[in-house]
């Protein structure tokens, strides 16, 4: 992207510095993992960023407001993920202790897409999330579930799409005591979903001419198998009367023997 106008600022303030521990992410043949902890105490943010430009021939504006307030927070999040070439699967788990509330919104809008999303909200008290995500052929989704103890009323979404690709996301945590929430979230790739279309039909149409093409050289190969027969079969009829005319043939001389004799 080539920025032609932006403008941006930030703010932080903490009462005691915080800190992260972070075992990142672990690839492995088929698959990752991924392990975070951290703790903040008692810290303020807020940002806010506008800018616009060119992608290529596309303009492109995109906006953010953010702010949040934290009193303490301890969290922990894991994830497993397994992969090949055709399809993804995974499970998530995290868990988070503290009090915050807060605000952003953002949107991103150009000639090849939008993206927009947003979310406000307050919570203090403990969460534990836990979910599972999949994805096959271009379609993707996942779910999660949210039970806590605290009070909580908070919300967020998530819409865009770009390069042909949908996604959608929206999630929620409520409570006075018992806290209960959940996410939900889609993603559809239509350019993904297209060349696996076009590649079943290519594959579905190299099946049929193969398929023709044997059924072809099968009636070729009975035909000639017929051929043959018939060729035998007319030959052994050419014999046979061949066999009868000369057998017949001695039997007459044999006949005109005995007459001649008679008379001698």
């Amino acid at each position: 992207m080539t920025t032609l106008a932006a403008t941006r600022g930030e703010g932080s303030l903490y009462h005691f510095n915080h800190g992260d521990i972070n075992n990142g992410t672990q690839d492995y043949k088929h698959g990752e993992t991924y392990l975070d902890a951290g703790v903040k105490i008692a810290g303020i943010e807020g940002s806010y960023s506008g800018a616009f430009g060119t992608d290529g021939d596309n303009f492109v504006a995109s906006g953010k407001l953010y702010g949040e307030a934290t009193l303490y927070a301890i969290g922990l999040e894991a994830s497993a993920t397994t992969h090949n070439g055709l399809a993804s699967a995974g499970i998530h788990g995290s868990f988070w202790s503290g009090a915050r509330a807060g605000a952003s919104a953002s949107i991103t809008a150009g000639a090849d897409g939008l993206h927009a999303e947003a979310n406000a909200g307050g919570f203090a008290g403990a969460v534990f999330e836990g979910g599972a995500h999949a994805q096959v052929g271009g379609i993707g989704g996942h779910a999660k579930g949210r039970i806590g103890w605290g009070v909580a009323a908070q919300a967020d979404l998530s819409v865009g799409y770009k390069d042909g690709k949908f996604s959608f996301k929206a999630g929620f945590l409520v409570g006075l005591g018992p806290l209960l929430g959940g996410e939900i979230g889609f993603t559809i790739d239509f350019k993904k979903i297209g060349r696996g279309i076009k590649n079943a039909a290519k594959k579905g149409f190299n099946a049929l001419v193969n398929g023709a093409k044997a059924v072809g050289s099968g009636i070729c190969k009975a035909a000639k198998a017929v051929g043959k027969a018939a060729k035998k079969a007319g030959e052994a009829v050419v014999d046979t009367v061949k066999k009868a005319g000369k057998s017949i043939k001695k039997k007459a001389k044999k006949a005109w023997k005995k007459i001649k004799s008679w008379f001698s």
